[in-house]
């Protein structure tokens, strides 16, 4: 299995791909860090016979705003539309 994580901070973000989960929950934090603002989630993939990304659960999502603390939460992303509104 794949973890994938990303973080949307309206005009910057930043991803990645690893086979741990752990590892992936802390560099999607450690990049969160670096926005005063945005919306970070970690969640399962797997590659399709056709080499593209098949995404399955959210593992956990992450939220930071005004430059605070970053709150973890369950599966949230959708639970907003963009990334600076409230979740």
């Amino acid at each position: 299995m794949l973890v994938v994580w990303e973080v949307d901070a309206g005009t910057g973000g930043a991803g990645g791909v690893t086979d741990d989960a752990g590892r992936a929950e802390k560099e999607m934090v450690h990049a969160l860090e670096g926005f005063p603002e945005g919306r970070g989630r970690v969640r399962e993939a797997r590659l399709s016979a056709f080499g593209v990304y098949v995404y399955g659960e959210t593992v956990v999502t992450a939220r930071r705003t005004g430059g605070g603390a970053i709150t973890l939460t369950g599966d949230m992303w959708n639970a907003c539309d963009a990334w600076d509104a409230p979740l």
